[in-house]
């Protein structure tokens, strides 16, 4: 396969590469993540130079350019493709590699064969094995439209409501835009509730029972910070009633959010008072159950996880 060229995302992936396969399937050339960036507004009309509350869509795809410092990697991969009859993507494994590699093809204008290398690790036997098992690139052109899509999206979407922000909302003569992003704005508004809840937080008291218990080994102490299971149902109970007398507001749903952490706790002093009461002077048997176990930490969340997981809480 000399007449193949290998396209991977960056110089580390394609060193494995190199170790794991040599020159057997091609020249290996890598980019450095996105090597094509979409055109700018301003280059595709020249009014939007001057910004506005205008929506930046020109009534198709923005078109892809060289990004300037890796437009070298560009050119190593247009010219050997040139005297190729088959490129093989091997960038990442998902929607942004498949992008990555995409992109080039088209942009290059290549018409040979496409074929795609799919690995989830890259020591030399994933990498032997995935290149034994190459699939045609267009069983995975739907993974590259919503790249496509989400690349195009973010362009019109930010820039968009960049400029509409900055034009509306900053004073005369300051500097700098308010920038909005897919990802910056969510996350800063996740960073500025909690930074409001921090500022508005109301102490609350809670109470606990300790209990010095003489028992045929000696003395201990119990500690009891939380409710009987029978009287948490019942709060909950007449919680359930009251939602349903009245709708809540986004304000009511946020302070019931906050609420849950609380549940079962004694916030009510004559609720403790009573559970003093029942315990004082008892004389009877004890009962105890002890369990060990072990629980490591959580995996970090990756993008498709996160979704998942906020789908399924939020609807």
């Amino acid at each position: 396969m000399s007449d193949t060229v290998i396209i991977c995302e960056k110089p580390s992936q394609a060193r494995s590469l190199q170790k794991a396969l040599g020159s057997r399937y091609g020249k290996i050339l890598p980019a450095r993540g996105h090597i094509l960036t979409l055109k700018e507004p301003d280059d595709v009309r020249e009014d939007w130079k001057e910004w506005s509350s205008e929506l930046l869509w020109p009534g198709k795809f923005y078109e892809k350019k060289p990004v300037a410092d890796t437009r070298s990697m560009l050119n190593a991969i247009k010219t050997a493709a040139q005297s190729a009859k088959r490129i093989i993507i091997a960038t990442d494994c998902d929607r942004e590699g498949m992008l990555i590699g995409g992109e080039i093809v088209d942009h290059i204008n290549f018409r040979g064969e496409v074929l795609r290398a799919i690995f989830n690790a890259e020591d030399p036997k994933s990498l032997q094995d995935a290149f034994k098992k190459l699939e045609p690139a267009e069983n995975h052109h739907g993974l590259y439209m919503s790249g496509q899509a989400r690349e195009q999206a973010d362009q019109i979407s930010n820039l968009s409501l960049t400029r509409t922000a900055t034009v509306s909302l900053k004073a005369p003569g300051t500097k700098g835009a308010i920038g909005i992003g897919r990802v910056k704005t969510p996350v800063l508004g996740i960073i500025c509730a909690r930074e409001l809840e921090i500022k508005n937080f109301v102490p609350q008291d809670m109470f606990e029972i300790d209990a010095l218990t003489k028992v045929s080994a000696g003395e201990l102490t119990l500690s009891c910070s939380r409710l009987p299971k029978s009287l948490i149902k019942e709060q909950e109970a007449e919680a359930e009633a009251d939602e349903d007398e009245e709708e809540l507001t986004g304000d009511d749903a946020a302070a019931l959010a906050d609420a849950d952490s609380m549940v079962g706790r004694i916030l009510r002093k004559d609720i403790a008072e009573k559970l003093k009461s029942a315990v004082v002077g008892f004389k009877g048997p004890l009962r105890s159950k002890a369990e060990r176990k072990k629980q490591g930490p959580p995996k970090l969340f990756d993008l498709t996880a996160m979704q998942s997981a906020c789908s399924s809480k939020f609807s």
